[in-house]
């Protein structure tokens, strides 16, 4: 299992690593053109790829267990504050990374406006860059894997459907501004493959709704160039195909999207469930373990298939001078607490025809080998699936003594 976990953390690592490289070193040699150009062009490459990693990391720790936050925070302080407040931890996180990427990669790009030195400083930068958030993604997950927390996961889905609008919006206007400071050389064409970045990303974090809205402004976008463009007219015809090809795949990615998302809410919806009934059935076990111990009448829990004891409680241990250790996972036979065992078969044929047992005369034996009366009461219980007997011992030995006591009076009376 752990060999499996850390191969499904070094791809996700891998992975991130050679997106980060293509996504940022690669454009930078692309935009090796006049100057200026890898100023602006990669100026909004590099604010797109810092939008939309930005907006994935903040969607997915929203997915987070608050509870998991704490393997990450090595300050006792830090880490209640996280457990009590995980949104703002996350806003925290986001606002924290967001500033640091523009720092990095942003900033210095209006420094680099050589076209020989700048270029290779930029792509050093970058790949940079990559490696040291690659680590820190790299620890991350391997922190969060490690956690051994018992409580079960909690999917915290975005309530607010506009915040997928603005990504939708945001994302696709960044896309207009990469098309546009592409170099001359690219710009004979649409390059429509862009557009299915926000697109997708637009359809999988919202819906049809902010698919379809990203889906629009791409294609007003692309309308738009085509109209400043002055590209041959032979490729118009290719060129309304493939958009009309983008618009068909934006319908079809923000409907899988829209049913994607009612897929999550039904999921999200079980889970709590499921969570709420846990929480409810752990009260109900904390109840029944709280009456059961602390009844002053003897009690035990025996599995009706072996007769195996699983659950004393405290009245039974002191009534019959045993121990939790000696009478746990072993039978009354096993004690020896029949006095005569033909008591228990005749019960145990009894609890074939009725569920219950109410206040059977019957004569134990505790471990310490002195007998007594008592009255013995079972019932079936069922639970996890299995059929269990719950018994209720009530020594009646004094009541027995001063019965006999009585009788024998009564006849010296008589006689």
């Amino acid at each position: 299992m752990l060999a499996g976990n850390r191969h499904h953390i070094t791809t996700i690592t891998l992975t991130y690593i050679l997106v980060a490289l293509a996504w940022l070193v690669i454009p930078d040699i692309l935009f090796n053109g006049q100057a200026g150009e890898l100023v602006f062009g990669g100026l909004a490459w590099d604010i797109f790829f810092i939008f939309v990693s930005a907006s994935l990391l903040y969607f997915s720790l929203l997915r987070v267990h608050p509870n998991n936050f704490a393997r990450l925070l090595h300050y006792e302080k830090l880490s209640s504050w996280a457990c009590a407040h995980p949104h703002r931890l996350v806003l925290s996180i986001i606002t924290i990374y967001t500033l640091l990427a523009l720092l990095w990669l942003v900033i210095p790009d209006w420094l680099l406006d050589s076209q020989g030195v700048g270029i290779w400083i930029a792509s050093g930068k970058d790949a940079l860059f990559t490696f040291v958030t690659a680590t820190l993604l790299f620890w991350s997950l391997r922190s969060l894997r490690e956690e051994k927390s018992a409580a079960p996961i909690s999917f915290i889905l975005p309530s607010d459907k506009w915040k997928s609008y603005i990504f939708s919006i945001i994302g696709s206007i960044l896309v207009v501004m990469v098309r546009i400071n592409i170099p001359p050389e690219f710009t004979q064409r649409p390059l429509l493959i862009l557009f299915l970045i926000p697109i997708g990303l637009s359809a999988i974090l919202g819906g049809l709704g902010p698919g379809l809205l990203a889906t629009a402004i791409s294609t007003g976008s692309i309308a738009l160039l085509f109209s400043m463009s002055a590209g041959s007219v032979s490729y118009l015809g290719i060129d309304l195909l493939q958009t009309s090809l983008l618009v068909l795949n934006g319908v079809v990615l923000s409907m899988l999207g829209e049913h994607q998302s009612h897929a999550r809410s039904r999921l999200v919806a079980s889970l709590r469930a499921l969570e709420a009934k846990s929480a409810e059935l752990r009260q109900s076990e904390e109840r029944f373990r709280t009456i059961f111990e602390g009844s002053p009448v003897a009690m035990g829990l025996s599995r009706k298939e072996d007769g195996r004891l699983i659950e004393i409680n405290q009245a039974f241990r002191q009534l019959f001078h045993v121990d939790m250790h000696q009478a746990i996972g072993r039978t009354t036979q096993d004690l020896a607490i029949w006095f005569n065992p033909d008591d228990r078969t005749r019960l145990i044929a009894e609890m074939q025809n009725c569920q219950r047992i109410s206040g059977a005369p019957v004569q134990l034996r505790k471990v310490n080998g002195e007998t007594f009366h008592a009255l013995l009461s079972w019932q079936l219980i069922q639970f996890g699936g299995d059929v269990y007997i719950h018994g209720a011992v009530l020594d009646v030995s004094k009541e027995h003594a001063y019965k006999n006591h009585y009788a024998a009076v009564n006849m010296n009376f008589v006689y």
